[in-house]
């Protein structure tokens, strides 16, 4: 974990001189609000350096990503997942943080329909996911991100109408996985598993619905006649 993170400070200082930034597509990248994200944890630097968003500065908006903070995202991914379920539960915040600002990497990830036409390791990125998932803050703040990504690709139809919805449900699916495969390390019984879901249901794909499109939801909800 510390060579990881200080692979990560190198690559916030590299970043800041590099001349050109690396993008898969165009995209209204989230910050990383102090509110949501812990800056002020020893992982401060492993945020700034997978999104290369400054901590000084860490509420000012879209901030491309390098080369060199998509190596380290893809290495943080790749030894985390090699924690299995001894990852540290004080990294599922941060982790949940840097993977919704590499949202539009994870949606092409977990929408993807074969390992090949994927950008990150798949079995990493459900490792990290589930391991995510214990945590309900942690959990939704992933998924909030994550639906962001979703109905983006929806709202602009990019790829195309039904690829974009089609992508949505793969991503739900494999997210949703994830969270049972949560669930079950640390459910001691059927009845404590399914209070949780219960709990988590407005948060599956009605709760993107509900949240993210007002215009389907009243064309849904309107009486018929």
């Amino acid at each position: 974990m510390k060579n990881l993170v200080e692979e990560a400070k190198k690559a916030h200082i590299h970043i800041d001189t590099k001349a050109e930034p690396t993008s898969t597509r165009a995209r209204s990248r989230p910050s990383v609000p102090r509110r949501a994200a812990p800056w002020g944890t020893p992982f401060a630097a492993l945020i700034a350096g997978t999104t290369g968003i400054d901590p000084s500065h860490a509420d000012g908006g879209y901030v491309e990503h390098f080369d060199a903070n998509n190596r380290v995202f893809k290495d943080s991914l790749k030894h985390l997942a090699a924690e299995g379920n001894d990852f540290p539960p004080s990294l599922r915040t941060p982790m949940a943080v840097i993977m919704g600002n590499h949202g539009d990497t994870v949606h092409d990830t977990t929408s993807a329909q074969h390992n090949s036409l994927s950008p990150l390791s798949r079995t990493d990125v459900l490792e990290v996911a589930k391991q995510i998932s214990r945590d309900r803050f942690s959990y939704l703040t992933l998924q909030d991100s994550i639906n962001r990504e979703i109905v983006h690709d929806i709202n602009t139809g990019e790829g195309g109408a039904q690829w974009s919805w089609r992508a949505a449900g793969h991503t739900i699916g494999f997210r949703e996985e994830a969270r049972y495969q949560g669930l079950t390390v640390d459910a001691d019984d059927a009845q404590s598993k399914a209070a949780w879901e219960a709990k988590m249901d407005y948060h599956t794909w009605g709760g993107v619905v509900r949240s993210y499109l007002p215009g389907l939801r009243k064309t849904w909800c309107a009486p018929e006649g």
